[in-house]
């Protein structure tokens, strides 16, 4: 699941990250985050500038190869950054989208 919040200032966007516990223990979360945070260089240069986007890992991840993790934060970067911002979304977070579906979470 990717979250996209458009910001009006300047500066790059910014990515973070959520893996909670139902991925795995320590090791196997702080080893999904590694590789989403691998897979989000190559991805930050597409974000609008000054945007910030959260990424949440879902259990699947824990066991997904690297291909499939790119094909699914691809697939959600690609509709966060094309969605338009539904009405009544702003007065909940003001430029806030949002794609489902990932990572790795069908």
């Amino acid at each position: 699941m990717v979250h996209l919040l458009s910001e009006d200032h300047e500066g790059p966007a910014l990515v973070g990250f959520v893996v909670g516990r139902g991925v795995g223990n320590a090791v196997v979360r702080h080893r999904v985050q590694r590789r989403l945070r691998h897979l989000c260089r190559d991805r930050v240069d597409r974000l609008p500038a000054g945007s910030s986007m959260v990424v949440r890992a879902l259990a699947p991840a824990a066991h997904a190869s690297s291909a499939e993790l790119a094909l699914d934060l691809d697939r959600c970067l690609e509709r966060s950054l094309a969605l338009p911002i539904p009405p009544g979304a702003a007065a909940a977070a003001p430029g806030a989208r949002r794609a489902e579906g990932a990572v790795n979470g069908a």
